[in-house]
């Protein structure tokens, strides 16, 4: 069993992706994500105000269902919202932005590749919508951190971290060949 300074270092790097894996949300998730294949689109979400990204998304995700957008943004120049469904939260929609992150042609395709690989290993949020500019992900459920460098043991038992752990490096590492 890992003891929480090794679980919280072993986590610490992919922290994004592995939050949206615990095994907590997978259910909601894997619900929500069965019923519907990627959709596409063509519209262009970079610099759309909440309403016009909700408006674009909702439209083909939620028809006629009563979802609300939260901007959930950094950083980084690109823009994140977190969509909502009775208080629950349904999905991540990521709109690329100009930023340090997309410098190198290379930084899209890698983190493409690896979330592809982990989808495809059925640890990583479903895909549900992809834009010229923008993605939509199932919501996988709660963060499990306490803070920013610590896991809630109680809804992170050190025993599953590293069974998700585990099962993280498990995944095959050939994504890597075309941009290595």
């Amino acid at each position: 069993e890992l003891c929480p300074r090794q679980a919280n270092h072993a986590f610490s790097r992919s922290r994004t992706i592995l939050l949206a894996l615990f095994p907590r949300g997978l259910v909601r998730r894997h619900a929500f994500a069965a019923r519907m294949a990627t959709a596409t689109s063509d519209v262009s979400l970079k610099g759309a105000a909440p309403g016009a990204v909700l408006s674009a998304i909702g439209a083909s995700l939620f028809p006629g269902e009563d979802v609300t957008i939260k901007d959930s943004s950094g950083r980084s120049g690109a823009k994140s919202f977190l969509l909502s469904k009775g208080g629950d939260l349904v999905a991540l929609v990521k709109v690329e932005g100009d930023s340090l992150l997309n410098s190198h042609p290379n930084t899209q395709l890698r983190m493409k590749l690896a979330t592809t690989a982990l989808r495809e290993a059925g640890i990583a949020p479903a895909l549900l919508m992809t834009g010229p500019d923008f993605y939509v992900e199932a919501a996988a459920g709660a963060s499990v951190m306490k803070d920013f460098f610590h896991f809630d043991d109680e809804a992170a038992p050190r025993a599953e971290l590293a069974k998700l752990l585990a099962r993280f490096h498990a995944v095959p590492t050939d994504w890597w060949a075309p941009v290595r």
